[in-house]
């Protein structure tokens, strides 16, 4: 991996919030030799960056809520509009879902806020491609597309405020620790340098990810971590289901805190070991 890619890959993640933002994407998306003059960025560095992208949420179709398991997602069809209109996010299968825990106290509350016109969903991705495609559809000419997304974090906001968020969750590895497997954990970048003092605890955390491997030899997935100003982070979304790995990152991010409200993932993965790594190219 270049310098360059890393740094874009530990970055924050790139907005697009206006018709200019997904014109110059889509741009340098395209694949030689079809990319349009006036691309800004390589389409690997494009292709390895990771983008936030805010979508209105009045119109937006939802699955009937959940009361048993708590959940609220999207309609898998409902549209997405993104930058100003000039961008359609969708993702294949069920990960178009989007799906959060939600009380019936969280549901009233995202409701009344598209009912006032303030809800939003904010949405973190990053994109992938096959060579001599383009993950950005759109006419010849046009400067509305679809834009096909990896999921990676998202959270309905009311205003500023984030009512609910969740987070993708990986594939489940064919491997092990005792089988060479290395832990890792990844805190994933956010707003305002709020994932800074997570990051610094980095190696607390994969204490917190060796202790639940030692009971669940295959555990892996994702928190997401709300941190609020004067309050202690509180895990807003899980896709790990370990309820002790949870308590022991709430120990370790207790001392954080945020100047704004945010959401930073948390990831527990499992590498490969070096002999799967080589068998697979890596």
């Amino acid at each position: 991996m270049t310098a360059l890619l890393a740094l874009l890959l530990a970055a924050a993640p790139l907005a697009l919030e206006t018709p200019a933002d997904a014109d110059r994407l889509c741009r340098a998306l395209a694949p030689e030799p079809r990319r349009e003059a006036g691309g800004e960025r390589s389409r690997e560095e494009a292709l390895a960056a990771r983008y936030r992208a805010r979508v209105a949420a009045r119109g937006l179709r939802l699955q009937p809520w959940d009361p048993e398991e708590e959940r609220l997602a999207l309609d898998p069809a409902a549209y997405l509009a993104a930058a100003g209109g000039a961008l359609r996010l969708w993702a294949p299968g069920g990960a178009g879902e989007l799906a959060v825990p939600a009380s019936r106290a969280v549901l009233d509350r995202l409701l009344a806020a598209r009912e006032a016109g303030r809800l939003a969903l904010e949405v973190t991705f990053a994109l992938r491609a096959e060579p001599g495609d383009s993950p950005c559809a759109r006419v010849a000419g046009g400067r509305a597309g679809a834009l096909e997304i990896v999921p990676v974090a998202w959270a309905w906001l009311d205003g500023e405020e984030a009512i609910a968020a969740g987070a993708s969750e990986p594939e489940r590895p064919a491997f092990r620790v005792a089988d060479g497997a290395r832990p890792t954990v990844t805190v994933d970048p956010a707003p305002l340098g709020a994932a800074a003092p997570l990051q610094a605890r980095a190696s607390l955390l994969e204490g917190c990810y060796r202790e639940a491997l030692a009971r669940r030899p295959a555990l892996d997935g994702a928190l997401v971590l709300e941190l609020a100003p004067g309050a202690a982070p509180r895990v807003a979304a899980d896709t790990v289901l370990d309820e002790p790995l949870a308590a022991c990152v709430a120990r370790v991010a207790a001392p954080v805190r945020a100047a704004a409200r945010t959401h930073v993932p948390v990831r527990f993965e499992l590498e490969p070991p070096a002999t799967a790594r080589a068998v697979n190219g890596g």
